[in-house]
């Protein structure tokens, strides 16, 4: 009977996912709909029928019942896109506003600081304007940016002064449906900038994100700069400091990841807490308990991207599957934390680039990984009981092609970069990752509690940060580098990814699954 739930409530997940697909889809046009739309409902259905009129023959009543919940599911999943992908627009919504002629005084509360290289980014939560000389009430969010020197913090109460915008279409990109994920329709450059008041925000939310700034100015005490950028964006999720050139040779070979808080950071942090909190006696359960309240700490503090709440939606399914005794199911975890962030943010499938990259590793690491895996050791003939060194670094390299063959095209089509070597670069990069993140989080404790141990700490830090920046210099310099750069258009993209599903399910057939939480023995 729990198996019977289980698979219903993943099949109420996927039909929800399928009906934003079939939304977004209705928005290209009626072509794309009937020829992409019905090949996903006819594929979704065969593995429907499969599973519960084959496999579980389950009466025709419940059957009726559940055909009902999916597609209710499925309907709820094409409004909720077209209900944020296309608003109605009233005079009490700050959009409508947008692109008027005179500078418009915007007041509201500032919801989100994001500290970039050239500007600041503010996602301000408005509460009124003065236009013409005359206030209005108004909902909606906006996103403003402003010169680096001016001083805002999360919860101040502001005005803002200048000319609202719609956002604009950038290179191919649609700014305009990346920024509706996040329920803002308005834009301001530069706008003059006040603080009317502070601690207008929730208290608790203000003392995490002063907390990330404490300990962001505490690494950059510790480490010169860009090392200190790179730890911060590792452990506190800031990127905004990065050196561009350094992100563009990390992204050229494959290393971007390394920069972005993912589920590998949010493994290894979670693991040394966990560790911390086993060292003081504690017994597991407790502990269990305590690393799940840090994930949710943690990840608000870090401002929430999707990879990291889709990490810690999966962390805790773990932590609770643990804590219960029951089993944990990879492919359900991910289907769930997919459709909690679509939830609130439907457009995310399509339209943020994080949750589409977060989410097409992880299913390389289900679907193509233990595929790689079995034939890789039938081959080898290796145990890893027996050969962990060597189990750790052949699996490292079969993850990062798992990777690579669904994230490869998807970096191509966005940035014109297919990092081809990236599951050679991966075997030097990834074993200096857990180092780096426990001695960077070794060295803020110290710098707090016992600043003499802070130098050792943040100089082994200090030269494992150095090594991966020469070592990505070192390897862009190689000429082939620039054979990997080249664009795929969408009709490839979509060719590509049903030939490869395609071939998976074939294989799927033919071979013994093996999970990553269980290896080859």
């Amino acid at each position: 009977m729990i198996i019977i739930i289980s698979k219903i409530f993943f099949y109420l997940c996927l039909s929800f996912i399928l009906g934003i697909a079939l939304s977004f889809l209705n928005r290209q046009g009626i072509l794309f709909l009937l020829i992409f739309g019905s090949g996903l409902f006819l594929i979704f259905g065969s593995f429907f029928i499969k599973e519960f009129c084959i496999k579980q023959k389950i009466k025709k009543v419940l059957l009726l019942i559940i055909v009902f919940l999916v597609i209710f599911s499925g309907m709820g999943g094409w409004m909720r896109y077209n209900s944020v992908a296309n608003p109605e627009i009233t005079p009490t919504d700050l959009s409508y506003f947008n692109n008027y002629p005179q500078i418009i005084k915007i007041t509201g509360i500032t919801r989100r600081v994001e500290q970039r290289v050239k500007n600041n980014r503010l996602m301000v939560e408005v509460i009124e304007i003065k236009i013409d000389d005359k206030e209005k009430k108004v909902d909606g969010k906006i996103m403003a940016f402003v010169p680096r020197l001016v001083q805002v913090n999360y919860g101040d109460l502001i005005s803002l002064e200048g000319r609202l915008r719609s956002p604009q279409k950038i290179n191919g990109f649609n700014w305009p449906m990346h920024l509706a994920n996040e329920g803002i329709y308005s834009v301001i450059f530069r706008p003059w900038v006040t603080v009317i008041e502070e601690n207008h925000g929730s208290f608790i939310m203000s003392r995490i994100y002063s907390l990330n700034v404490f300990l962001q100015q505490r690494i950059n005490r510790f480490l010169t700069y860009p090392e200190s950028a790179i730890l911060s964006a590792m452990l506190l999720g800031n990127r905004g400091e990065i050196p561009a050139q350094i992100s563009h040779n990390f992204r050229q070979i494959g290393l971007g990841h390394i920069l972005a808080i993912s589920g590998l950071h949010i493994t290894i942090i979670a693991a040394i807490f966990f560790w911390i909190i086993l060292s003081l006696s504690l017994w597991r359960k407790h502990a269990f308990i305590l690393t799940s309240f840090f994930l949710v700490f943690f990840i608000l503090m870090i401002g929430a991207p999707p990879s990291a709440i889709r990490a810690g939606i999966m962390g805790f399914l773990f932590l609770l599957a643990q804590y219960f005794g029951r089993g944990y199911s990879f492919q359900n975890a991910i289907i769930i934390a997919a459709t909690g962030i679509l939830v609130f943010n439907p457009l995310s499938l399509f339209y943020d680039i994080s949750f589409q990259f977060s989410f097409a590793a992880m299913l390389a690491i289900l679907l193509l990984f233990p595929i790689f895996q079995h034939y890789a050791y039938k081959q080898i003939k290796i145990k890893a009981d027996k050969s962990p060194i060597l189990s750790f670094f052949l699996n490292t390299f079969l993850i990062s092609l798992s990777i690579l063959l669904f994230l490869g095209p998807l970096m191509a089509y966005y940035f014109g970069n297919f990092p081809a070597i990236s599951p050679l670069i991966n075997l030097f990069a990834i074993p200096l990752l857990p180092p780096i993140l426990f001695l960077g989080i070794m060295a803020l404790f110290s710098s707090i509690i016992f600043p003499p141990l802070t130098l050792i700490f943040s100089s082994i830090v200090y030269l494992l940060l150095s090594l991966l920046i020469n070592f990505s210099v070192f390897i862009n310099n190689f000429a082939f580098i620039e054979l990997l750069q080249f664009y795929i258009p969408i009709y490839l993209l979509m060719i590509y990814y049903t030939v490869l599903f395609a071939i998976i399910l074939k294989i799927k057939k033919n071979y013994s699954s093996f999970s990553i939480l269980n290896p080859v023995k």
